[in-house]
């Protein structure tokens, strides 16, 4: 049993699309050694399963037609394999939308910020302060914030409908406008911020169109009245996204586009896999950036596994 699962595992890093190096490599222990590396989510519920304590839908729990629980691409980060391995941390900043930082929740004595310049005066106090939260789990008191952590952004609801604080009318006859333009430069300057802190920012792209079905959105989840995007501007949207941020210095892409898994029954929220599959294509890039290889990485997860069986054997 145990031989079997060792080749199971071993079989799905040797997937991963890097090559493995050929040289000589440093010895290191593999097991949690990015534990001192925290991965912050700047984000609205479709990543964090969270919604805004206030407002149309506070305290809104995400749920499967099925009343399973929505597994959001920060719920299942901590259990991709790469990540079990190298242990950094994921933790909250922000539930938010991008036009308005609305209803941010990283810290309660916050107000219900409509504006963008408050929030964003807000969250330039927080970086120069250094004063986000604990996440469970770790000691209580201010995380620090430092070069070579991780700011994982977006993707956010502005554009896609009008419960997000703007009109989903970032284009006039298909073409984009001062919405759009305005969307890009807030998310620019939370990009400028944690870049000047070292921050590697990783931007996941708009799930295809195929994956979401808004109208049913609009049925059981929205409130009356609640307009959405069109599937031509929605595609634009995604195609516009990519463009700006494709070619960031200190920005990482992450194309998504490719995968196509339905929502959970909401028309808006996708299923557990289609996270998986992103937090893959995140890890095996934060991974392959600190200098991992495959080889390194099979020998985490042997001495991982060497771990669990004897806590099993011991019972």
């Amino acid at each position: 049993m145990y031989k079997y699962l060792k080749i199971c595992l071993q079989a799905i890093l040797m997937g991963l699309p890097w090559t493995v190096a050929t040289a000589a490599y440093p010895a290191i222990n593999i097991i949690g050694a990015e534990a001192d590396t925290r991965i912050l989510f700047v984000a609205a519920s479709y990543s964090t399963a969270v919604t805004p304590p206030n407002g149309a839908i506070q305290g809104a729990r995400i749920v499967h037609s099925d009343g399973k629980p929505y597994a959001s691409l920060k719920s299942v980060l901590p259990q991709n394999p790469i990540f079990t391995i190298l242990r950094p941390v994921a933790m909250t900043a922000h539930n938010t939308w991008a036009g308005a930082f609305v209803e941010p929740t990283f810290l309660g004595e916050l107000a219900n910020f409509r504006d963008w310049a408050g929030a964003m005066d807000q969250w330039t106090d927080l970086v120069n302060q250094n004063r986000f939260p604990s996440p469970a789990g770790l000691p209580p008191g201010p995380i620090l914030l430092k070069s070579g952590d991780v700011l994982i952004l977006g993707p956010f609801n502005d554009c896609i409908h009008t419960l997000a604080g703007t009109k989903p009318a970032c284009f006039d006859n298909h073409f984009p406008n001062q919405h759009l333009d305005n969307l890009f430069l807030n998310l620019d300057e939370v990009v400028a911020e944690a870049v000047a802190l070292g921050l590697t920012v990783y931007v996941p792209g708009y799930p295809n169109f195929s994956n979401l079905d808004l109208g049913l959105t609009q049925q059981v989840l929205l409130p009356p009245g609640t307009e959405v995007i069109n599937s031509i501007d929605y595609a634009l949207l995604a195609s516009e996204y990519e463009a700006h941020f494709r070619n960031r210095q200190n920005v990482v892409f992450i194309r998504t586009d490719d995968i196509i898994i339905s929502h959970i029954g909401d028309g808006m929220h996708l299923k557990r896999k289609y996270h998986e599959k992103v937090a893959n294509r995140i890890m095996q890039h934060f991974a392959r950036n600190r200098g991992y290889t495959t080889k390194n990485l099979l020998k985490g997860f042997n001495k991982l596994l060497h771990r669990i069986i004897k806590k099993i054997i011991k019972g």
